[in-house]
This record gives structure tokens, sequence and C-alpha cells, in this order.
């Protein structure tokens, strides 16, 4: 693949900011985009633990909820990027789509430093970031 813009999502339901600026960027560069969708298993697990400390799951529910929420969010990821693919596509930008299972500070410390980097998130980066790296704080 030729040179790319790396977007990483970490939302469903909030990306449109992140996925425009990538858009635009790789359209000014004549790059690709490489739309990563990072679903952290930690923060599905603290949901899951809220809710049992809150009184909503019982013991014999938790391994299956979180099974459940787990598998959920996965699909939930791989229809994101089929549309992050669709509206690249739209605009003549070659794409390629992964969905990885990993805290987001372990994925962005595994990427290379010469790539430029989106992150379309929620929340405010909870470590310090490089310079290639572009945090995009959704609404």
């Amino acid at each position: 693949m030729q040179s790319t813009i790396r977007l990483i999502l970490t939302n469903p339901y909030a990306y449109t900011r992140g996925l425009e600026r990538a858009l635009q960027e790789a359209h000014t560069a004549h790059r690709a985009l490489y739309a990563v969708f990072v679903i952290d298993p930690q923060t599905l697990e603290t949901l899951v633990n809220d809710l049992s400390a809150m009184g909503w799951l019982g013991a014999s529910s938790r391994q299956h909820i979180a099974h459940a929420l787990h598998e959920g969010y996965r699909l939930l990821a791989q229809d994101t990027l089929q549309t992050v693919q669709a509206h690249a596509q739209t605009h003549g930008i070659p794409v390629e789509t992964e969905v990885v299972e990993a805290p987001i500070s372990e994925y962005l410390a595994r990427l290379p430093t010469h790539e430029p980097v989106l992150v379309s998130a929620t929340s405010k980066p909870t470590q310090a970031l490089t310079p290639n790296i572009t945090w995009i704080q959704e609404a």
C-alpha cells in the first residue's frame, strides 16, 4: 500500500470530525487511508464491573454479559469501518481497515513515528503523544 494517513477510531457513535479530517488530509497529500478501530478490553471490563457493582448483574450472568458486550462491540466496530470505507471510496481515496483489540496506549506506542496518525476519541489523551499523532476530540 502507498504512504498512508492512519485514522484510529475508538467510539462507533462519535467519529465524524476525525473521519472528515482524515479524508481531507489523505486527499490533499495523495495518501491512502488506513482506518483502525481500537477496542480496549479494559474499558469493556470496567463497564461490566460497574454494572455488577451497581447490582445490575449477578455473578452467574457476568461472564455471559461480558462476552456478549465484547462481541457486540466488535460488530459495531466492523460496521463503523464499513462506513469509513464507503466515505473514502466516495472520495476516491484507497482505504484499508482493521479492528484491533488492545489498550489504546499500547497500540499507539507500537506505531511508527514517521506516519501521520489521527486519533478520534471522546476522551482526552492519558499519555504524552509523539509529534506525528493528532488527537481529535469528538463531541
